[in-house]
């Protein structure tokens, strides 16, 4: 009997979490038309028109994975979904001590003429660490890598954050946007570093522990080079436009493949 997984997507990692605590949250079965709700087993009639439009998506997807538009994997096909892939990544000081639900990078702001303002991206200040502008290297090579683990869960201790922009096409509504990764602390005493990816607060039911993914050498690795760099870097706001702040860049590591 056919199946297909159907992932609740509540916040960037949604997926990955699903996919480690046992698989997502509903199981399709289109030719007995029912839906199964794995969390706690309930089986659910699905509607005449449920079943078209789920019919109908599983079908668009199916040929866009066929023309090789898709992700294999759901939790890749999540991050480019997010923008994730497209997108530019940077790192900042955050004081564990200031975290808090809900506190953290907003949404970007602009400058006069409508395009990003890159130093107004962070609701706190001090300079801003830009690791790469390869979206698809660095999701591919160094958050995928991690989540392949099982997270596991302590309180939020790192002294960092990453965030990212994806790309502008101009004045404000132009589709771009900021997103917020997680929070990075770096190896200590021989201990892996830690990535606490972004919750999106949903699962606040254990707080003050927070799921995280114990990082790579690579990705350590990519964060010291970034973070111990010192130049001012140029970000693209647009098409033909660039604004210039103050930043820490990372000159060595290329993100290709």
């Amino acid at each position: 009997m056919l199946e297909y997984d159907l992932y609740n997507s509540w916040g960037k990692f949604s997926v990955a979490f699903q996919v480690a605590s046992g698989g997502p949250e509903l199981r399709y079965y289109p030719q007995a038309g029912l839906l199964n709700r794995t969390g706690d087993g309930i089986w659910l009639k699905v509607t005449e028109r449920g079943a078209t439009v789920l019919d109908g998506a599983i079908a668009a997807a199916l040929s866009e994975k066929a023309a090789g538009h898709l992700e294999q994997g759901p939790v890749a096909a999540q991050f480019r979904a997010a923008g994730m892939m497209d997108a530019s990544y940077y790192a900042f000081k955050y004081p564990a001590a200031q975290w808090q639900p809900g506190n953290r990078p907003r949404a970007a702001s602009y400058d006069a003429r409508g395009l990003y303002d890159p130093g107004r991206l962070l609701n706190v200040g001090g300079p801003i660490v830009r690791l790469t502008n390869n979206g698809a290297g660095f999701t591919r090579d160094y958050i995928l890598p991690l989540i392949e683990a099982q997270p596991k869960w302590a309180p939020v201790t790192a002294p960092y954050a990453i965030s990212y922009l994806t790309p502008a096409e101009g004045p404000v509504g132009g589709g771009g946007g900021a997103g917020f990764l997680g929070f990075y602390q770096p190896p200590q005493k021989g201990q892996p570093g830690r990535l606490w990816p972004e919750d999106n607060n949903y699962l606040s039911s254990k707080a003050p522990l927070r799921p995280y993914y114990e990082t790579t050498p690579g990705f350590d690795a990519l964060m010291t080079a970034g973070l111990n760099g010192n130049q001012a870097v140029e970000l693209s706001s647009g098409k033909d436009a660039a604004a210039r702040i103050p930043a820490l860049a990372l000159g060595a590591a290329r993100l290709s493949r």
